[in-house]
């Protein structure tokens, strides 16, 4: 069964962008000195309640699921 979150655009962005510099060991490349990203900056953009869901993300948890909330014109 597939655990799914609505999250904003902006925080899918991050998401990715944090899959993408850890392809390999994400441990590993999350705590290396990275001059060209600062991850101090993604990470605090992210909401509290999306933390280890992405952490589970970026282990190759194939259960979870990220989906942009649909924007209402209410």
């Amino acid at each position: 069964m597939t655990e799914q979150y609505e999250v904003t655009k902006h925080e899918l962005d991050v998401i990715n962008k944090l899959k993408e510099i850890c392809y390999a060991a994400p441990l590993y490349s999350l705590t290396k000195n990275r001059p060209d990203i600062d991850l101090s900056v993604l990470v605090k953009s992210i909401r509290v309640g999306l933390q280890y869901p992405i952490l589970r993300y970026l282990g190759r948890d194939e259960t979870i699921e990220f989906k942009v909330k649909e924007i209402s014109d209410d």
